[in-house]
């Protein structure tokens, strides 16, 4: 079962050891790259993907609007320099807040608040934004954030998964190997993609004939769950009157 925009492993491979596989409920129209969020070249297949269908996703924009002395409390593990003294007693106005860069899938990198340079991760968690992809507008005495998105944005997009499989795409595209590209070599080289194939699990609630087995009639309408194949699904058992 995918629940909403958390990371989870899934039992997938990569150079003979597991794969550390992500997703989020959707993103800009890009997912975002590993090596560019975590800083890390140890997770090469997870890059910058085009995922255009996100755009279309009921959650794309979000607006949230906060006063400057909320989002001074909120961040203030990090504007530690700023919460005493005259920084702190002025408090902060529009003209402190400013992007300073974007990562390839056009995700805050870094912003300034006053003299602090912060991530946009750092801030999104601050306040608990769906996404770190965002930009400023003044609204009066307060800020407005813009979000697009929803999630960190590595990895695989629900969004676009479940619209492939609307769409009747049998399977969906997890990862690939991470040598996609490159120059042939004296060795063979081997360049995998890794699928999971959409299915689906229907529960019925049926009166069944105790001499042959057979199904008599259903007791109510059947419900049916698509997923991936490794995906969760829960059901319940039910009391009908008259039957047991």
């Amino acid at each position: 079962r995918l629940v909403g925009s958390e990371m989870c492993i899934r039992d997938r491979f990569y150079n003979d050891t597991y794969a550390w596989t992500p997703f989020h409920q959707s993103n800009t129209g890009m997912s975002r790259s590993a090596e560019e969020v975590l800083g890390s070249s140890e997770f090469p297949y997870i890059k910058v993907k085009e995922c255009p269908a996100d755009k279309e996703s009921e959650e794309q924009v979000g607006v949230f609007t906060f006063s400057y002395d909320q989002i001074q409390k909120k961040c203030h593990h990090f504007l530690a320099a700023e919460t005493d003294g005259e920084k702190a007693a002025a408090g902060y106005s529009f003209k402190d807040f400013e992007i300073l860069e974007h990562d390839s899938a056009g995700y805050v990198g870094k912003l300034r608040i006053g003299e602090t340079i912060c991530t946009g991760d750092q801030f999104r968690d601050a306040l608990s934004l769906p996404s770190s992809s965002f930009s400023f507008a003044e609204s009066g005495k307060k800020i407005k954030i813009i979000t697009a998105g929803n999630g960190h944005g590595m990895g695989l997009s629900c969004w676009t998964a479940n619209k492939m499989a609307k769409d009747g795409k049998t399977y969906t595209l997890v990862q690939d190997s991470g040598n996609t590209e490159g120059q042939m070599t004296v060795s063979d080289i081997v360049v995998t993609y890794y699928y999971l194939q959409h299915t689906k699990a229907t529960v019925r609630y049926v009166e069944g004939n105790p001499e042959t087995g057979e199904i008599v009639k259903d007791l109510e309408a059947s419900r049916t769950e698509e997923g991936l194949v490794g995906d969760e699904f829960v059901t319940n058992e039910k009391a009908f009157i008259g039957y047991r």
